[in-house]
């Protein structure tokens, strides 16, 4: 059966933006490491904070979920075998509380209850598995970042389809946290063959891609990966630049505006003010 949260009135934070507000309780605190988990929505409007703030309740809520169960090891009580020392051993040989085991050699042992500070298994922290992160967990990650300045739904249309086509191209699963740096790396270097010199095409489809992988690292979706983000090292191709545009020359423009007075359906002053406009822009005059 599906569980309930119930979502926490907005708390306004740094610039009046609304943030979820969490406290954690007392017995999980030297657990948790914080006494109130808070996480900024990034929107002003209330409206906004409870659509977004389901998510960040629900992942404080795992975090919490999970520091309760190990509370709960730490305050299960272990037992250990202790060894009684002969002058001492007569004291313990007819407790009515303790057990007490006998050998043959003559030592004597009793199980003492003990309670671990840490928890009954072993932590392997570094070799836990990252979570996962899919392109649809990346792009809302992205929205939630813009804030109240929401992209048009044609860069979200175009930001997906570009990730789609990356993932498709490297035969991976629709998951950030397994890619490697070598994939983007060799899908850069597809971009640039794949186009022509002069083109702008390979940065702009690999900054869309790239800035996804930054915003998963923002939020720690690759904080379990031993190399950490794999876009973080990519450079991205350099911006190519046009032919410069120039501005009409004296004698060009007095060969025009001679023509124009002789165009029967064309005002010369209406010419006048485009070449003048042309002169001050040289890198907009008018074009046909």
């Amino acid at each position: 059966m599906a569980r309930m949260y119930r979502i926490p009135k907005p708390e306004p934070r740094k610039n009046d933006l609304l943030a979820v507000q969490i406290r954690v309780p007392p017995e999980l605190q030297k657990i948790v490491g914080r006494t109130v988990l808070r996480r900024s929505t990034g929107t002003k409007d209330n409206r906004v904070y409870y659509q977004r703030a389901p998510a960040i309740v629900l992942e404080f809520e795992v975090m919490l979920q999970k520091a309760r169960e190990r509370f709960e090891r730490l305050q299960r009580p272990r037992t250990r075998l202790v060894q009684i020392i002969p002058p001492f051993q007569n004291l313990y040989r007819d407790h009515p509380y303790l057990t007490v085991i006998e050998h043959e050699d003559g030592t004597m042992w009793v199980e003492s209850a003990v309670r671990d500070e840490e928890p009954d298994e072993p932590k392997f922290e570094a070799l836990t598995p990252a979570a996962g992160c899919t392109t649809a967990t990346a792009m809302a990650l992205w929205k939630i970042k813009r804030g109240d300045n929401q992209p048009k739904q044609q860069a979200i249309d175009s930001r997906i389809s570009k990730m789609e086509k990356f993932l498709a191209w490297a035969k991976k699963p629709d998951d950030l946290t397994r890619v490697t740096e070598s994939d983007i790396q060799r899908y850069k270097e597809h971009l640039i063959e794949a186009n022509p010199p002069d083109s702008n095409a390979a940065r702009d489809h690999l900054t869309d891609i790239v800035a996804l992988f930054n915003v998963a690292d923002e939020n720690r979706k690759f904080a379990n990966l031993p190399g950490g983000n794999p876009a973080a090292k990519i450079v991205l191709p350099p911006k190519r630049t046009g032919r410069p545009r120039l501005g009409f020359t004296d004698d060009e423009a007095r060969l025009i505006l001679l023509a124009a007075r002789e165009h029967p359906g064309r005002s010369s002053d209406g010419v006048c003010g485009c070449i003048a406009s042309s002169a001050r822009s040289p890198r907009k005059f008018p074009t046909r």
